[in-house]
């Protein structure tokens, strides 16, 4: 089952969320890989404060702004890169970082530390699994460095 809900950030303008009942764990917002696609959000998302829940979709909207970048960049300039030990995983990593930045940047750092700690919890308590740091940086050095900021 899925439906379109909206909604609204800050500034006043409208995002279309793609709510997704997801028996998955392990998810609670992903950006969208092909254009004008929708932010997917499934109801984990919902058990963040909706201070928390803006810092994710801005945290979202900077992959699905920079996800062109990075065709551009690497899979189409520079593909053999990808191949090269280790750099998809930087790669990734960096973009999780920046990611973070741009949500503390879009809001504040109160609501993107409590959604990161809120996210750690969740993974503490396995709602979301360790996997999800196989792609992602340990949620401790994403708090370290939003809280450096």
């Amino acid at each position: 089952m899925s439906k379109i809900i909206e909604f609204k950030l800050p500034d006043g303008k409208v995002i279309n969320l793609k709510y997704i009942k997801n028996n998955r764990k392990g998810f609670v917002a992903r950006s969208p890989s092909i254009p004008l696609g929708r932010i997917k959000v499934d109801s984990l998302f919902f058990k963040f404060t909706h201070g928390e829940q803006v810092s994710i979709i801005y945290h979202e909207l900077w992959h699905y702004r920079k996800n062109f970048v990075f065709d551009i960049k690497y899979r189409m300039k520079k593909p053999w890169l990808l191949l090269l030990p280790g750099n998809i995983k930087k790669i990734m990593h960096q973009q999780e970082f920046e990611a973070d930045l741009n949500a503390l940047k879009m809001t504040n750092k109160k609501d993107t530390l409590s959604m990161l700690k809120r996210l750690k919890k969740m993974i503490e308590k396995g709602v979301i699994p360790r996997s999800h740091e196989k792609t992602h940086p340990l949620i401790d050095e994403r708090i370290k460095r939003v809280k450096e900021y």
